[in-house]
């Protein structure tokens, strides 16, 4: 059964058919690549809610203590298989360390806007103790307590209404602390949307062309009326960079921004000092052409390197050919640090694409770093802007806003972008084709956190 709830939480791993961004035009090579990475990944994961099941039988006393037994268990097997991911996908520039935490149960609860609060107390962690918690209680109501039939359907349908009940009072008091509270500070932010497919290597006229799609949709912010105080690019846009390469960066905006101080966040994918290509960060000040930036920890396998059993599998088909491709056009070498930058006294947090699926960067950058604005950059080109992979990344984005009770903001490529307040909630959502720019007011207060 394990395997089968995570394949169905995986599943999106399928819409990144067909695979022609890696040279792939042969279907059936395609579907048994995919298959290879889905199977073995829900397969091997699904190892440890079995081990979970096991310890389970051997340790239950059939009290209600058991309640808690199973509810810690549960969560310390969930931290366990980040652990087993990162052993399966071990390669040259992957992390040994637990960040994937895709499957987690707790993630099921961020559509409840109350029951997501709790994640301010555990992040995903406590999620996941509540919802097993829940589900052990009821099954040791129904079918283990010694409490007759009758009282049972009572007490179960009266804690079932009880927590129904407090969850939706809760949508009336949530994210009201901050109200009476003096403003601190106003920030306006303008998140950019674009819709670039995925290449395994970008031609000089295709990065032509889009440098001047983001020019224009810089030229849409720049004539939206008061320049923002910070625009963010999706993942991997290069408007940085290649302004860079050019030449033309500082004149650029020098002569059509004038004086007033803008952060721009962009990322790419560039060669560092040691000639290794990395997955780049880039933080620019427009009023003193301060550049600095950060490089990606957490890579994706098999989109930024290769796991050495995807190279056997791979092999085995006897395609060396495309596994050498696969090391020569999207390896990357992960960075070592985090980092953020500051915006007139708000610091911003910037992680990207895969890293949000950790349970632990965007924690650490608030508290090493003291970050105020999590922001996240990132590119679905890869799975054709699934829908499936998008909703799991929206409840994802929850959690880490609760859990840090920051305001979360992706910038999205094939995906929309949006921004999500410290509460959790939704606010802002571009939509999914073309290109476009939401655009929003984040308001700092003290003590209280943020509130859009």
């Amino acid at each position: 059964m394990g395997a089968v709830f995570l394949g169905i939480v995986y599943v999106w791993a399928w819409d990144s058919y067909p695979l022609d961004r890696f040279n792939i035009y042969n279907p059936v090579l395609a579907i048994l690549v995919i298959f290879f990475g889905w199977s073995v990944v829900a397969t091997v994961l699904s190892f440890f809610i079995g081990i979970w099941a096991a310890l389970i039988n051997r340790i239950k006393k059939r009290t209600m203590a058991d309640l808690f037994v199973v509810s810690v268990a549960w969560i310390f097997l969930e931290y366990l298989r980040m652990w087993g991911f990162a052993l399966l996908t071990i390669g040259k520039g992957s992390l040994l360390e637990p960040h994937f935490s895709l499957g987690f149960v707790g993630y099921i609860l961020s559509s409840n806007q109350f029951l997501l609060q709790l994640a301010s107390v555990g992040g995903v962690y406590a999620l996941s103790f509540v919802l097993v918690f829940i589900n052990a209680f009821v099954f040791w109501i129904l079918f283990i307590s010694n409490i007759a039939t009758f009282r049972k359907v009572i007490v179960t349908f009266s804690a079932i209404a009880l927590l129904f009940g407090v969850a939706g009072a809760g949508h009336l008091f949530i994210g009201q602390e901050n109200i009476a509270l003096e403003k601190e500070q106003e920030i306006t932010v303008a998140v950019l949307h674009t819709s670039f497919p995925s290449f395994l290597l970008l031609s000089e006229q295709e990065k032509k062309n889009r440098l001047a799609l983001l020019m224009d949709l810089m030229a849409t912010v720049r004539n939206h009326g008061e320049l923002p105080d910070i625009i963010i690019f999706p993942e991997d846009s290069r408007f940085l960079s290649t302004l860079l390469e050019e030449g033309k960066l500082d004149t650029y905006f020098a002569n059509y921004w004038g004086g007033k101080k803008v952060l721009l966040i962009d990322s790419g994918r560039v060669e560092n000092k040691e000639g290794e290509m990395v997955s780049r960060t880039f933080y620019y000040f427009t009023d003193t052409h301060q550049l600095s930036w950060s490089d990606k920890i957490f890579l994706v396998p098999q989109g930024e390197y290769t796991p050495y059993i995807y190279q056997l599998f791979l092999k085995s088909l006897g395609q060396e050919k495309l596994a050498s491709s696969f090391k020569e056009y999207r390896s990357s070498s992960p960075g070592n640090s985090l980092f953020s930058e500051d915006y007139v006294g708000t610091r911003i947090g910037t992680l990207l694409c895969s890293e949000i699926l950790s349970p632990s960067l965007y924690r650490r950058l608030v508290q090493e770093e003291d970050v105020d604005i999590l922001v996240n950059l990132s590119s679905h080109a890869g799975f054709h802007g699934s829908r499936l992979l998008y909703a799991q990344i929206v409840n994802v984005a929850k959690v880490h806003a609760v859990a840090n009770r920051r305001p979360f903001i992706r910038a999205g490529n094939f995906a929309p972008s949006f921004v999500i307040d410290s509460s959790g909630r939704l606010i802002s959502e571009s939509g999914w084709d073309g290109a476009s720019v939401i655009y929003n007011q984040i308001t700092k207060f003290p003590k209280g956190g943020f509130l859009p």
